[in-house]
C-alpha cells in the first residue's frame, strides 16, 4: 500500500477527492482509510492535508516571498487561498503570510551577518 502514499504525494497540487485516489488505486475509500489508519494514524484526507501543507510550508522557507501565498495555495491543491490560510494556521498556529514573512526576514538576517562576518575578516588581513 506504499503505492497510496507515493499516489498521494505525486498528485498533492491536484483537487483531488480521497475517493478518486481510492479509485485510481482500485480499493475502496474505507480500505484507503483503515490503512492510513493503521500505518500513519489518520485518515487518508488527514494525510493529504499534511503533505500539502508541509509542502506549502517549504515552499514558503524556500521561495522567501518570490511566490504569492494565492500561487502556494495553488501548488498544494488548494482552489480557495483563504481556505489555504485557514488550514495552514489552525496546523501551524501562524498564517501563512506571517510565516513567510519571518522565513523572509530569517533569511535577509543570515545574509547580512555573512556580509558583516566576510567584512571583518577582509579588514583583519593584512594588505
Amino acid at each position: 500500500m506504499a503505492a497510496a502514499e507515493d499516489y498521494l504525494q505525486a498528485h498533492l497540487a491536484q483537487d483531488m477527492a480521497i475517493k478518486d485516489a481510492a479509485a485510481h488505486l482500485g480499493i475502496s475509500v474505507s480500505a484507503l482509510n483503515a490503512y492510513f489508519k493503521r500505518s500513519r494514524a489518520m485518515t487518508a484526507a488527514n494525510y493529504l492535508r499534511e503533505l500539502r501543507l508541509n509542502k506549502a510550508r517549504q515552499l514558503l522557507q524556500t521561495t522567501k516571498g518570490k511566490l504569492s501565498i494565492a500561487a502556494i495555495a495553488a501548488q498544494c491543491g488548494y482552489k480557495n487561498h483563504s481556505k489555504f490560510s485557514a488550514a495552514f494556521k489552525q496546523r501551524f498556529g501562524q498564517s501563512p503570510h506571517v510565516a513567510g514573512f519571518e522565513y523572509k526576514v530569517t533569511a535577509v538576517s543570515l545574509g547580512l551577518t555573512l556580509l558583516a562576518a566576510l567584512a571583518a575578516l577582509a579588514l583583519s588581513r593584512p594588505v
